[in-house]
């Protein structure tokens, strides 16, 4: 039998959350090849490298899970000037250590509970994936907008685990 695919995201760079979010909500909203409107996944992901990296921040929009959708189509590519900026890439299964919050997702809050979460995982003897790397990634479950209390996580990689 041939592997299960793995789960498919569009993808952007970004300096400005709010630029990332416009973007990916272009590409769902029909700035694709098919010219659907697609429904992404949640939680939003955003890769933050280390304060000293070179490296852009990425955010994430989960497209396509292949143990829910069996024999769906892939997303389509971005299409018109989107296709320079938005990338679909396959997502690699990882493991990850997870802090839930709710505060208000600034950078130095969430770098703040990045460090907790490290200092944690060492604490109970795993292996986190290299800082100058990846930092961590910042998911949030709720709209942008939303009124009510946002529901945010941070996600560190662990290069160890006993599992």
């Amino acid at each position: 039998p041939s592997p299960s695919p793995s789960p498919a995201a569009a993808c952007v760079e970004y300096e400005r959350r709010i630029d990332a979010f416009g973007t990916l909500g272009a590409y769902t909203n029909g700035a694709n090849e098919r010219g659907e409107e697609l429904l992404p996944y949640v939680p939003s992901l955003m890769s933050i490298p280390a304060a000293t990296s070179e490296k852009s921040k990425a955010m994430l929009w989960p497209m396509l899970v292949p143990a829910v959708e069996r024999g769906q189509r892939a997303p389509p590519q971005p299409s018109g000037r989107y296709d320079a900026f938005v990338s679909l890439e396959v997502v690699p299964t990882k493991v990850f250590a997870v802090l839930s919050f709710s505060d208000p997702t600034t950078e130095t809050v969430v770098r703040g509970y990045g460090r907790l979460l490290r200092r944690a995982v060492a604490r109970d003897g795993l292996v986190p994936v290299d800082a100058a790397v990846e930092e961590l990634q910042l998911a949030q479950y709720d709209a942008l907008n939303s009124l009510k209390t946002r529901r945010s996580e941070v996600w560190v990689e662990l290069e160890e685990h006993p599992w």
